[in-house]
Formats: C-alpha cells, structure tokens, sequence
C-alpha cells in the first residue's frame, strides 16, 4: 500500500503482469489482494495511521501554526481541490510540515464558501485559530476575502506576484518578446525548455537553453529560416523584505549588459515597486526580517528600522513580563566581499551583500530588552546559514526572542507548497485515472506527503488497539510469549546472514534484477521506478539482502539481455513462419520532438493459432516522404532476415505517401479499413446541417461542463435529484468518429438533468439542444451504433481481412433498409450508404479480402454481391493454392531419393 501512496501507483498496479511477477519471484507464498481490498481496506487503514500521528502532533507544545492554501482544477476531470497545509516550529527549532487537505471543492469558488471550508477544516483538526499564525494564499479578490470572513491573518504569495511583475517587465520590450516566444526548436545534446506563460521562471529556463545552445541555433539558422531569436531554500515571510530591497538595488545598477533590455529593465523595477510598496508596513514581514539571524535590521531604511524595532518590542513586551536579564554576547563581524567576475554585471547574491556591509555592526545600547538589543548588535549570519540553526543554538541567550522566532519564522512567503501539493495530485488524477473519487485521491495525497513524519510502530500500536482488537490481542500474546522466552542468541552463521548483501552477480540477484526490469517494460513502469522510495521500501522489505541497481545499470546491462533474448526467440517464430502479414503507422509525440515508424509481424502457427509480434517502434527523423519511408521499410525487414516473397501483405495508413512506399517496395499492401469507416460516418455526421448543428451544440455543453467544475457539480445535484445515475459527459475528438458518438450516448443519458439544469436562469450554457435536436441526436445514435459496433468487431485483435466483405455487405443492408425510426435523417443516412459503396466498391474484387472470405468458415462465399465477384474469388484461390503446391515441389526432392 505504501507502495501505490508514495509512488503514485494506480490500485490496478496489484493487477498488472509485470508487478505479480515480481511479488510471486520475491515471496511465493504471498497471495497479492485485489485492487479493491486496497482501495477500501489498506488505504483508509494507513490514512488513519498517519492522521492520528498528525493529531498527536498539532496538539504539542506549538507557539504558532501557518498554512498555505490554494484551489486547482483538473484538466482530465470536472474535479476542483482545495488545500490546506501546515507547517510550524517546534520546541526543537524544526520546522515542520504537513498536508491537511486536498478535498474537492464543489460549487462556486465564492469567499462565503471558502470560508465555510476553511471552518470546516479547522473544526475536523481541532485548531484554535488563535494559534493561527499566517495564511499564505493566493492572490485572487475571492480568497483575500474569504480570509477576513474567516477572521485569518493572511497574505499573497509572493512568488505569484514575482511572476506579475516578471511579466509586466519581459513584455514591455518586444524584441525581448520576439526572443522569449518564436524559438520552440530542439536541439540535441541538451533539450530545449518550452516556456509557459503561467510561471515566468519557466521562461528564463528557456531564454538559458537558447543561450547554451546559440551556436547550434545559429549554424541551424544559416540553413532554414528560423525566427530571430537558486539555489533550493526553506524560504520564510523573512525573506521577503530583503529579496525586494536587493531586487530593486539590482535594477537600479546601470551596466554594461544593460544594453537592448533597458526597457524591460525599467519596467521591471516600476513593477516590483508597485507590486511590493507596502512590505514594510506590514508588521508581520517586519518581525520576521528583525527575527531572522542572517537579516535582522541591515535591510531596512532608518525610519522603518525604528518603526519595525518598536513593533517588536510591544510584541515582546507580553511575553517577556518582568524578565530582561540575559547573558552579554559578542560576534565579529564577517567580511563577505566576493569578487565579481570581469566584465560580469552584478548579481543578486552581491545586492544582499552590499546592504550589509553597508548597515555595519551596531554598538550596543541600554533599553527596556537588552535581549533585542544585543541580538539586534550582532552582526548577521552567512545567508547561506539557516536562521532556525541559530535559533536551536542561541534560544538559552534570547529565550522572549527565541519563542517570538518560532512563531513568525514559520510562515512561508509562497504559496508554493500547495502548489507542489498540487502537482502530486495531478500525477494521481491523470488521464489514466480520471475516474478515480476524489476521497480516495486525498487519502493517497495525504499519505504520501506525510508518511515520513511517522517514523516508529506507536502509532500502528495504537491503531491496532483502537480499530482491530483481535490483531491488538494476538500482537501482545506474541510479545509475551518473547519475553516468557527469554532472548535467543542467534547462531554466528544466521547473524552473517542477515547481515551480509547479495552479490550483485549472484544468481538470486541477478533473478531479482531481470523481474524489476520485466516490471518495468510490461507494466510501462518509468526506470525511475528503481529510484523511488516506496518500490525501494517494498524490495528491502521482501529481501533486505538485496542492493537495488541504480537507473543506468537495469537500462544498459538487463533491459538489453531481455531484449536479446526475446528477439532470439521472435526471430525463430518468424523464420519458421508460412507467411507473414504486418501492420505499420507513423506516431508523433505530443510532448517532445519525436516520431516513431512501428512494424508488427502477424502470423499463423502450426497449430492454427494466431501469432504476432511487435519488431519495431524505431525512432523515424526527417521528412515523412514515401522514399524515405521505405528505405526505412527495407532496413526493418532486413534486420529480421524477411524475404519479401514471405510478406503476404501490409496493411497500413490510407496516406498517399504510405501507399507510395508500399508500392515503392514492391510488397502487398491494403489501407486500414476502421480509418475508411471513420472517413464514411465523419461524412456522414457533416451531410446534414440539422444533425451537424445538433451534434456542434451537444459539443458546446459538453466542453461547457468539462471546463467549469463548478456547473459539473451543479449538474450532478440535478441528476441526484432526479434519480439519475450520474455518468460523466463525453468529449468527442475530431479525428476519432467512435468518440462522437460516446458524446450523443452520454448526453442522451443526461438529457433530463440538462434540460432542468438549462430552465434555471443561472445556468449560461452556451448553447441549448431543442426539442427537435434531442429527436435528431437520438436517431443519429440508433443509425451510428451499427458503425460502433462494426469497429470494436474489426479492430479487435482476432479480426482478419477476412471480415472485410461481410461487414461492408451488412452495412450496406442496414443503410439501404427504410425505417420510420430513421424519419429526418435520410439524407444523412443517404449520404452514409454512398460513401460505403464508393469507398469499399472493389473490396470483393481485391483476392487479398476475397480469399480469406472465401477461406474462413463462419462465411464462405455467402457474402459476395453477384456471382462474377465470387467466380474471381474462387479462381483466385485456386491460382494461390496451385502456386503453394509448385512451390512445395520445388522445395521436396526427386523421386527415389532418399
């Protein structure tokens, strides 16, 4: 279980080929549980685990709580999350993290529900909101609001507003504009970075590519005409007032390299003036800077210093009552000049430096708190020091401080856990589990995040006792009998034993290496698998013995041994092999540069059994003609030693440089015949204008509710109400027929919850279905499901060219048959039977389909149209069999010879 939370695992990895493999090569004797066992049973038990922990924890000696908190919409479902996570210092001078939350957030995203949530939340984990130190949200008007509904002392994140002022300052010069969007080019060794236009970091990271690679960029542009062209901390509400004060110390500079960005450079600093004007009235960033060791009053003008000073001081007053002695301490000042490169502009790191050195060490003077003043005296700690390690060390000396520190050093100036937060979720609520429920999403979230504050057995000790009082009683019968036992000294064989580890030659070693390898290659698993620390977790838990290989060893030493052996194997297969069918396409990556031609070998065993095997997914650069499609053809089959007189046929794409390769290599070839389906019924669906604006506003609708969770909640609230079971609209894709209709099923489905849903004056769909388009839509789904049908039937692993004819034979009889049910889509119907006939006109003329009809059982020659075609067809075979039986003759020797 823990396996599936901290990898984000789907639960149908227990059920996948490659993970029971594995489990049964480890452990023999376990029997691995369903998915389902998982899901409602392992999973809500580890969740119970864990947040128990967290309760144990929040209510120990905590000075103040901050949060962060956000809102994320998935883009593969109508699902909408809302965060809350926690992080505080403890007593320890650790701080600590935590996630609370990620739950759907149904409805409109207004303050007054925010609000209630956050009630909610609080009220579930029992916390006073009087230890609430600081909410970091998001910038939006809504989540501001609902802050101060809710009585929580809250502020923007920072780095959201960094990206405001980035944009407005990359924009402002459009030659920098021009550079930042035109180039999307990738250039081996090292891949470009594709911005985007939501985090502005995203686009330094690229202009950081482009300039490593400006040769390569420009000897590419000689050819082709192409467009002109931190370090990781634990940052806190301290950071703040400094990273503003240094940011706009920077932009002041004038340089050298200020030359052509001068523009976005001005406009950079307008904006981080705007944007960041009121910081230092805030009292909460002040105390935060003062309290912060490697900060305290160095970045602060006199007049705000004082004024920040003496806001410190009246917080401090309270806490420290009638106590002010403390013990007198000394610290050198630290010279930090470091020299600047020649010819360099100015850093960031030199603007934190400068200010320093600038606001040197104080004298100490007398006051009310001689520990703020001592403290405040001493001079700074190396930035890349961590204020809560000075803190751990010097509480003893400035005990008020020391405690004020644990409180306002504990809110973050990001938002940017929750964003993280998010990230993991969108790994869980992917496209391959967008069904997944969104409790059981939290859960696992939750899970992961915190499994590694629970670092002993207490914890499941006492779950034990709380939830299942049998294994609690057989637990601590075990334990008894231990101790009535006494210690057992174990043998000095058994203690080498358990200690020593596998050789990373030995066989056992090996075995277990190649099963993680065939794990990954069958369930599709990253090689980042090996790395990952619950898939480590589980291994050392089944043979801590075993040294788990790094990435680079299982993808240059064991994926190549398996791929040896099984290519020896496959290669023997089709060497015995009559003859040989292939099929082959080009596929495009969508998320990196990258095209790959395919060829599988499909053949008959002597058995009779159907065989096939994939000898290709090769990598396929450059242009996509038909001469280089098959020179590519050629080389494939003569790595596999396959004569062309072998190759019965191909079937492939109905492009015409496909077709042209095919002819080019002189093989058999026949189009695909679900793509010619796809081609009649998007014919079809365009013929008649009634049933194309119909199905165009079902489109509508459904992209309406795909993109507005809010409406997809309030839409399920209908169908609820109705006592209709809520399945989730289908978007149709253009290029895939079967999809379309999905979506007319799946409206037809909701058409009642819609038409409710449309009567409220609220509901601003963009469009509406009437009466006579519902009528239309259900015709065009009675008169298309025969086309479903057909292509599940046909692109089914067991369908042959032999299916071919009598499929186009029943459609054609279904389209040519009147019904009543099919009154106002004739012509659409009309248009779907010519395009079947003009299309699929000389399939019982082409031996490759007529053959096999005639060679297979279930059909024979009863399909065929007239009797010329199956004349052709019969003389067809009779030409084929009479060749086999030359060709075995050739091949037998001479009578008499032994």
């Amino acid at each position: 279980m823990e396996f599936i939370a901290l990898d984000d695992q789907p639960f149908s990895v227990v059920e996948d080929v490659g993970f029971r493999s594995l489990m049964k090569f480890m452990e023999p004797r376990y029997t691995l549980p369903s998915r389902r066992h998982f899901a409602e049973v392992c999973l809500p038990e580890i969740h119970n685990i864990v947040a128990t922990h967290i309760q144990e924890l929040l209510a120990r000696d905590i000075t103040a709580i901050s949060f962060t908190t956000d809102i994320w919409s998935s883009y593969v479902s109508p699902v909408s999350m809302l965060s809350l996570t926690v992080q505080w210092i403890d007593k320890d001078f650790n701080l600590i993290k935590a996630v609370l939350h990620s739950q759907e957030f149904t409805g409109t995203h207004s303050a007054a529900a925010i609000s209630e949530a956050f009630e909610k939340m609080f009220q579930t984990w029992n916390i006073d909101k009087t230890r609430v130190h600081a909410v970091v949200r998001y910038n939006a008007r809504n989540m501001t609001k609902a802050m101060m509904d809710s009585g929580l002392a809250s502020f923007g994140c920072m780095a959201h507003t960094l990206q405001l002022a980035v944009h407005d300052g990359v924009f402002s010069q459009r030659s920098v504009t021009d550079v930042a969007v035109q180039i999307q080019l990738g250039i081996k060794p090292k891949r470009l970075q594709q911005d985007i236009s939501t985090c502005w970091n995203s686009t330094f990271y690229m202009l950081e590519s482009m300039l490593e690679q400006k040769r390569a960029l420009a000897t590419y542009a000689a050819d082709y005409d192409l467009p002109p062209l931190s370090v990781h901390i634990k940052a806190s509400a301290a950071d703040v007032i400094p990273s503003v004060r240094a940011l706009r110390r920077l932009l002041s500079k004038q340089t050298d390299t200020d030359h052509g960005v001068k523009t976005t450079k001005t406009t950079l600093l307008e904006a981080v003036n705007k944007r960041f004007d009121q910081i230092e009235c805030d009292p909460m960033f002040c105390i935060a800077t003062l309290l912060d060791a490697r900060y305290k009053g160095r970045y602060f003008d006199e007049d705000v210093k004082q004024r920040a000073r003496a806001i410190l001081h009246a917080h401090l007053l309270p806490a420290a009552g009638a106590e002010d002695e403390t013990r007198d301490g000394e610290s050198a000042h630290l010279q930090r000049k470091r020299q600047r490169p020649s010819g360099a502009g100015p850093s960031l790191h030199d603007m934190f430096e400068e200010i320093l050195e600038e606001n040197g060490p104080e004298r100490p003077s007398t006051s009310v708190s001689q520990q703020l003043d001592i403290f405040l005296a001493e001079a700074p700690i190396p930035r890349g020091e961590t204020a809560l390690g000075y803190w751990r060390n010097n509480h003893l000396r400035f005990p008020q401080l020391a405690q004020m520190a644990r409180k306002y050093l504990c809110a973050p100036c990001t938002s940017t856990e929750s964003e993280r937060l998010f990230s993991s979720v969108s790994h869980i609520l992917d496209e391959k589990r967008n069904r997944l429920c969104c409790d059981k999403a939290e859960m696992l979230i939750f899970v992961k995040k915190n499994m590694h504050l629970t670092k002993n057995t207490t914890n499941l000790i006492k779950h034990l006792a709380k939830y299942h009082q049998k294994q609690h009683e057989a637990f601590l019968k075990k334990t008894e009998d231990k101790k009535r036992k006494g210690p057992t000294q174990p043998t000095l064989a058994e203690t080498f034993a358990k200690r020593d580890k596998l050789p990373l030659n030995s066989a056992k070693a090996q075995g277990i290496t190649r099963v993680i390898a065939e794990e990954i290659i069958l369930d599709d698993e990253p090689l980042s698998l090996v790395s990952k620390v619950g898939f480590r977790r589980t291994i050392e838990h089944l043979e801590p013995r075993y040294n788990m290989p790094s990435r680079h060893y299982i993808v240059e030493k064991t994926i190549p041994q398996i791929h040896k052996d099984v290519k020896g194997y496959i290669a023997k297969q089709v060497e015995s092999a009559n003859a040989l069918s292939f099929t082959t396409d080009i596929w495009s990556c969508d998320h990196r540069p990258l095209s790959l031609l395919s060829l599988t070998a499909h053949w008959i065993g002597p058995d009779f059994t159907p065989k096939r095997a994939v000898l290709h997914a090769r990598e396929f650069r450059g242009s996509h003609t038909a001469n280089a499609i098959t020179d590519a053809m050629q080389n494939m089959l003569c790595a596999w030693k396959i004569d062309k007189n072998k190759v019965h046929v191909i079937l492939r794409d109905n492009a015409a440089n496909m077709k042209k390769a095919m002819d080019q290599l002189g093989v058999p070839s026949l189009g695909c015949f679900a793509h010619l389906l796809q081609l009649v019924v998007h014919q079809g669906l365009l013929a008649q204008r009634a049933v194309s604006d119909a199905i165009a506003n079902g489109r509508k609708i459904v992209t309406h509710f795909k993109h507005s969770p809010k409406a997809y909640s309030e839409l399920e609230d209908v169908e609820e109400e109705l006592n209709i079971e809520p399945k989730r609209l289908q978007q149709d894709v253009q290029t895939r027929w079967s999809s379309t209709k999905m979506m007319i099923d799946s409206l037809l489905h909701a058409k009642r919850a819609l038409q409710a849903y449309a009567s409220d004056s609220n509901s601003n769909l963009p469009a509406t279905i009437t009466g006579n388009q519902w009528s239309l839509l259900e015709k065009t789904a009675t008169v298309l499901k025969p086309f479903q049908e057909l292509t599940a039937e046909v692109s089914a692993a067991s369908a042959t060219a032999a299916d071919v004819i009598p499929s186009v034979r029943v459609l054609t009889r279904f389209l040519d048959t009147e019904s009543e049910a099919h009154r106002g889509i004739q012509t659409m119907k009309a248009t779907l039977l010519d395009a079947v006939q003009r299309r699929f006109y000389h399939v019982e003329m082409e031996p490759l389909y007529a053959v096999a009809t005639l060679l297979d059982p279930r059909y024979k020659d009863k399909f065929f149209t007239n009797a010329t075609n199956l004349d052709q067809a019969k003389k067809a075979l009779k030409a084929e069999v009479m060749k086999m039986e030359q060709e075995l003759k050739k091949t037998m020797p001479p009578s008499g010879v032994e």
